[in-house]
């Protein structure tokens, strides 16, 4: 297997794990090269459904021993998420780490971006876009005008967390399919950017 670009130091200017298989700086999280990671950016707050988002990986990492998961957010349910992530026992599988204020964007280490809350900034997506990454999200009025299903990702109705379980492990188990998603999602980067 050839090695892939690991998950930059800096997301949005967070500091998260590393493909390293060491610990990464800023947190004991390690993410394995061979790993696939299912990352977002978004606040931890009501509208951005981390509900959703830790049941969801929760269920994906169940069933796909290699996953990890990973979220760039800081808010006021940071304690109830992490506190979530403990009880699904994935809690070295499901990452939280917080921004900085840093305005970087990096997501060359997301092998998926998922979006599961109804509310917030479109930037992310636009980002994940333009690195090439397919995006899954929630099917909102704003998603639905960045990303066609099925063309540069997948959208499926918000809060369905089953839905969104199974959009992630059909593009987990399809390589060629994450690829040819990833290179529509750039292709659109291209046109729906101001």
């Amino acid at each position: 297997m050839s090695a892939r670009p690991a998950i930059s130091a800096l997301v949005r200017g967070a500091r998260h794990p590393r493909r390293t298989g060491r610990t990464a700086p800023g947190g004991p999280a390690v993410i394995p090269t061979e790993a696939l990671v299912v990352g977002t950016i978004a606040p931890l707050r009501k509208d951005a459904r981390y509900d959703v988002w830790v049941d969801v990986a929760h269920a994906v990492c169940d069933a796909h021993p290699t996953v990890h998961f990973v979220a760039i957010g800081a808010g006021p349910l940071d304690s109830e998420v992490r506190g979530r992530i403990r009880r699904t026992g994935h809690h070295r599988r499901i990452h939280v780490v917080a921004p900085d204020d840093r305005p970087r964007h990096d997501r060359r280490g997301f092998d998926l971006y998922l979006q599961v809350g109804t509310g917030g900034s479109t930037d992310p997506i636009l980002d994940a876009l333009a690195a090439g990454i397919p995006v899954i999200s929630a099917a909102t009025a704003p998603a639905r005008e960045l990303v066609r299903h099925n063309g540069e990702g997948l959208l499926v109705a918000p809060g369905d967390r089953a839905a969104f379980v199974s959009v992630i492990e059909s593009l987990l188990d399809d390589p060629d399919r994450r690829a040819r998603l990833g290179r529509a999602a750039r292709s659109r980067a291209a046109t729906a950017r101001p």
